[in-house]
């Protein structure tokens, strides 16, 4: 689902990046919340990937603290994915999602589709009300405010 969204605006071919979102390439690096995640973030930097900019979590339970004592330390905005509502077709956003989803894929979204699709979509509306990812604080809030009731 998140790189679904990646693909849906900016995107251009040829691209290094694994998409788009607020018009700036995106780079996902999974971190398996099994393991020891605090590693899993030094390894991406090892890498030479650098310091993430957003960390979304699709975690819960025991890793989610480990997670939010990473970024609280190291001033990076967290963003906690929604719901999708999946009864609610109503809402041409959730039906448009299925059928993207669908279509691209050839099975029906999971959960973790949509909420890795809600992230991006998120991500993708706070960093192009501010043209970058500079200004944490701008991050912090936007997340906050699409935390309920975000349109789908």
């Amino acid at each position: 689902g998140f790189l679904l969204a990646t693909l849906e605006r900016d995107n251009h071919p040829d691209a290094e990046s694994d998409g788009h979102l607020g018009g700036l390439d995106v780079y996902v690096n999974l971190i398996d919340a099994n393991g020891d995640v605090l590693a899993g973030f030094e390894r991406i930097r090892e890498r030479g990937r650098g310091a993430a900019e957003i960390v979304i979590a699709l975690a819960s339970g025991g890793s989610l603290p480990a997670i939010r004592k990473y970024t609280d330390t190291h001033d990076i905005p967290l963003l906690l994915p929604g719901e999708m509502p999946f009864a609610r077709t109503d809402l041409s956003g959730v039906k448009t999602f299925i059928n993207s989803y669908t279509e691209a894929y050839g099975s029906a979204p999971t959960s973790e589709a949509a909420r890795g699709y809600n992230a991006a979509r998120r991500i993708d509306v706070a960093v192009r009300a501010q043209g970058g990812v500079e200004d944490r604080n701008a991050l912090h809030r936007s997340f906050a405010d699409t935390a309920k009731g975000y349109n789908w």
